[in-house]
């Protein structure tokens, strides 16, 4: 398939999508399904325009439209008013909360003088 079949596939598969989601839905969120369709189209054309034909071009693409319809989705769900989601915050590092002792380190100092290999009856 050539790179203008591809792009007419990809764009009737996910314009599609995008337009039947956005009847019915006010103009911020018509914007924000807009953005994910156009996010996601670009990235089927760039991933799909690097790898060959086959089995799995068209499993990245049923991925991405998989992809594309959880998004719009939780942007549906969003719509009642609630926010976007927000990263977790990260924890701050510490030392762990070990309840048991470190296991005690051998010093260097009592390493076997003899070098790694040498048997004691050479």
């Amino acid at each position: 398939m050539d790179l203008t079949a591809i792009r007419e596939d990809v764009e009737g598969r996910f314009r599609a999508v995008a337009r039947a989601l956005l009847s019915g839905v006010d103009e911020t969120q018509a914007e924000l399904h807009s953005q994910v369709g156009q996010t996601i189209e670009g990235a089927a054309l760039t991933v799909l325009g690097l790898i060959p034909e086959g089995r799995e071009a068209s499993l990245v693409l049923t991925k991405l439209e998989e992809a594309m319809l959880w998004a719009h989705e939780a942007l549906a769900k969003g719509a009642g008013g609630a926010q976007p989601a927000q990263p977790a915050p990260v924890a701050p590092a510490g030392p762990p909360a070990a309840t048991t002792p470190a296991a005690p380190t051998v010093p260097l100092a009592t390493a076997p003088a003899e070098p790694v290999g040498a048997s004691a009856g050479s």
